[in-house]
């Protein structure tokens, strides 16, 4: 060691100036990977709140499906409409 403020052996320079590149390698890895991901989350979002908005009228297509159908069973013809 050379005794100076930074007193590092040459071995411990170049992994401490590794760790360096490596850290600013990984910061921009994640930086150009992140609008992705945020894109992919909003649409994740939008698709998850369009099936909750939908689930009423899923719901209430399903029992008109199960009344008709026990109509059918019973012999009733119904028209469906919609």
């Amino acid at each position: 060691m050379n005794g100076g403020l930074y007193a590092f052996s040459p071995a411990q320079a170049a992994a401490r100036l590794e760790q360096l590149v490596e850290s600013a390698h990984w910061g921009s890895v994640v930086g150009e990977s992140r609008p992705a991901a945020d894109g992919e989350f909003a649409y994740n979002i939008a698709a998850y709140k369009y099936r909750v908005d939908q689930e009423p009228r899923v719901t209430r297509r399903l029992s008109d499906l199960a009344l008709w159908r026990d109509l059918a069973r019973a012999g009733r013809i119904v028209r469906l409409r919609g």
